[in-house]
């Protein structure tokens, strides 16, 4: 199989890569949550494993939020709560067709939704423009920082 291809005008955004600010994503503000809906006929979908101590141990009960920013307002997609094990999973979410990787085109061939980690003991943290691809599992690993630490 073919490597995916993506225009340069649709960099793919870095899986894991955490903000620590909340901000907006312009390429979602400019259409509707029923036109996201049309265009993203098909599905991906989204694992995210939770940790803590450089990745050592897993952190039960931490609110995963996954949602995405549209025109006509923010939309929650799920709200989940990781196992014993740190592991929200199956997370099904909007794509847009696959056959859109295969050729460079304007439209980048997967969707993002910012993804956030919440739980009292720890530090939240924030997961702008998670890529989400047509057929394809995503795992995203998520470090959480204790509240008695400081944050990098």
């Amino acid at each position: 199989m073919p490597a995916p291809q993506v225009a340069a005008s649709a960099p793919i955004p870095e899986m894991g890569q955490n903000s620590k600010e909340a901000g907006s994503n312009p390429v979602s503000e400019t259409m509707t949550y029923q036109e996201f809906l049309e265009r993203n006929k098909d599905w991906g979908s989204l694992k995210v494993q939770v940790f803590t101590g450089r990745m050592a141990l897993p952190v039960q009960g931490v609110q995963i939020s996954v949602d995405r920013s549209f025109s006509d307002g923010e939309q929650n997609f799920y709200l989940l709560t990781t196992d014993a094990d740190g592991i929200a999973d199956n997370i099904n979410l909007p794509a847009p067709d696959k056959s859109l990787s295969q050729y460079p085109s304007s439209e980048q061939p997967f969707s993002t939704y910012d993804i956030t980690a919440t739980h009292p003991d720890f530090h939240q943290q924030i997961y702008q423009n998670t890529p989400v691809f047509d057929g394809v599992k995503s795992i995203l690993p998520v470090r959480l920082i204790p509240n008695n630490l400081p944050v990098d």
